[in-house]
């Protein structure tokens, strides 16, 4: 995995409660240990191409140079995180399932 990124404190947060989430719901840590797994691999894929994903369809960064990246598992599910390139350095500023987004 490249250290050309980094997760804010939030993106940290947001990926360990997905983890538990998909946990919870589950009642698999394997499910939920395979969408950790496809954060890392779709997060690999944006450091790899310099963050060219598409602009973040969210009022809250409406106007900034922040993008998202979509990723799902085997099953179907997808889930999304939010981005910004700094200097060269991907920063995951927010990461959420579909089913969390109608939680929080």
């Amino acid at each position: 995995m490249s250290d050309r990124f980094r997760l804010s404190g939030r993106a940290a947060t947001d990926l360990l409660d997905l983890n538990d989430f998909v946990a919870d719901v589950t009642g698999s840590e394997t499910a939920a240990a395979a969408v950790v797994n496809a954060f890392y691999d779709r997060l690999d894929r944006v450091v790899a191409s310099g963050g060219g994903d598409e602009y973040a369809p969210d009022p809250r960064y409406e106007g900034t140079e922040v993008r998202q990246a979509l990723f799902s598992t085997k099953s179907g599910r997808t889930h999304r995180f939010l981005y910004e390139v700094v200097g060269g350095e991907v920063v995951v500023l927010y990461v959420r399932s579909a089913s969390q987004d109608l939680l929080h």
